[in-house]
């Protein structure tokens, strides 16, 4: 089965399909915090702001590329969406970091 999309309908299902994707991940990671009952941690915390401004920038690309055919903001989305995965993965990796410095008396925190 072969599908014949036409160029802005596939990005159409591109972009949309990541912001269902990021979406879902945003609102699983909210309700697993709301059932446990826990706080949400500033690792968390960071990695929540990230994911809602590559949730927002997204959604300016869907209507931008998708609807509209405005090509100009490729290049700052594919820099910011790279910056903020980057940024996340330090914070997420800087987590076990700390607890195994800390295991080893090298990580004090103040």
């Amino acid at each position: 089965m072969s599908l014949s999309m036409d160029t802005i309908s596939l990005r159409r299902l591109f972009y949309f399909s990541i912001l269902l994707n990021l979406s879902l991940f945003f609102v699983s990671l909210f309700l697993l915090h709301e059932i446990r009952q826990c706080a949400f941690s500033n690792i968390t915390r960071t990695v929540l702001y990230l994911m809602f401004i590559e949730l927002s920038l997204t959604l300016a690309q869907l209507i931008a590329r998708g609807y509209f055919d405005f090509n100009a903001l490729n290049p700052f989305y594919s820099l910011i969406i790279v910056v903020c995965n980057t940024l996340a993965l330090i914070a997420l990796v800087s987590y076990p970091a700390k607890l195994i410095l800390r295991k080893r008396g090298l990580y004090s925190k103040f």
